[in-house]
């Protein structure tokens, strides 16, 4: 069983904490996290502001570029952000500079884009992450397609750009998302805190986090993406005009249709990770924190999708574009 989970947890540690699998080893267990600074990581943000010029651009594809970059070879770091130390269930900060994993990368970097100093990056990343802006385990956005898109999307940080520029290609992928489910097959290392708990008090933090599925609901998801049939020739060589369709400073989400995740999480995905695109001197690069490289690194995007090309899961991806919206 153990040797089940390490794999699985593999596949799947490409993840925000959300989707997080049982871990590996002992599933009756919490997770005890190290004291942390938010200070120290507030004097960054609040330096990397004040010294790196392109931060305060006006040009959005310069401040991304800058932002983004900002964090290439910083430590992957699974199931990095939670609600802070005054949470009940994941006492992980809120935010951070050291370390990150697929899509707290991507929310911190687009919280700093959207940002010129540290109040307006705190504010927005509290939009990015969570549904009503407060942040609770309830409302953060646990799943990339029917969460984390949807009300990005309507803040207006988020455009999909994936009908509009693959217009004649595009599919759709469905998945039935089913929160109760998941909720109920959360575990016990789940749950992190800074100082371990007696079984009672586990089972009790436990059952507290899982009767939250009570107020969730079971929804479908149709995210639409470009076949991976449409970027590489049938030889496996990309299709380079295709590739040249994708905008620098657009988020790259890997699809995979109705993944069939129920046994394992209580419920099946669409969406596995998610990275950035940023044409570096001519070549369209993928900005991702990578569990393969244990860091945040660039990789030609075409060289990182052919690795799927026989992938009975993975599909394709979905674009989004970043927005510049109004300063907080």
């Amino acid at each position: 069983m153990k040797k089940t989970y390490s794999i699985i947890t593999l596949l799947l540690s490409c993840f925000a904490i959300s989707y997080a699998a049982p871990l590996a080893g002992s599933t009756n267990q919490i997770v005890i996290i190290k004291p942390y600074s938010i200070g120290q990581y507030n004097k960054e943000i609040t330096k990397f502001y004040t010294t790196h010029e392109d931060s305060q651009s006006v040009n959005l594809l310069n401040r991304f570029i800058t932002d983004s970059g900002f964090f290439l070879g910083k430590p992957y770091l699974l199931d990095a952000l939670g609600e802070g130390p005054a949470a009940e269930f994941d006492k992980s900060p809120l935010y951070r500079t050291d370390a990150f994993d697929c899509m707290t990368y991507v929310s911190t970097v687009l919280a700093m884009v959207e940002s010129t100093n540290l109040q307006q990056f705190r504010d927005h990343l509290l939009d990015i992450q969570y549904s009503n802006g407060f942040p609770s385990y309830l409302t953060r956005n646990h799943f990339v397609s029917v969460d984390w898109n949807i009300n990005n999307e309507r803040n207006g940080y988020l455009t999909d750009y994936t009908k509009k520029l693959f217009s004649k290609s595009y599919l759709i992928a469905t998945a039935v998302i089913n929160r109760p489910s998941w909720f109920a097959h959360l575990q016990a290392n789940n749950l992190k805190q800074f100082h371990s708990l007696t079984p009672e008090q586990t089972s009790q933090l436990l059952n507290k986090l899982q009767a939250l599925g009570k107020q969730t609901k079971v929804e479908v998801s149709q995210l639409p993406y470009v076949p991976l049939t449409a970027l590489f020739y049938n030889d496996g060589k990309p299709i380079m005009q295709q590739f040249n369709k994708i905008p620098s400073g657009s988020v790259i989400e890997i699809v995979r249709p109705n993944w069939n995740l129920s046994k394992l999480i209580g419920t099946n995905m669409n969406v596995s990770h998610l990275g950035f695109a940023i044409r570096i001197n001519n070549v369209l690069m993928y900005r991702e924190a990578s569990s393969m490289t244990n860091k945040v690194i660039d990789m030609p995007l075409d060289k990182y999708l052919a690795n799927y090309l026989n992938s009975s899961t993975v599909k394709g991806i979905n674009i989004q574009l970043i927005n510049l919206v109004k300063q907080k």
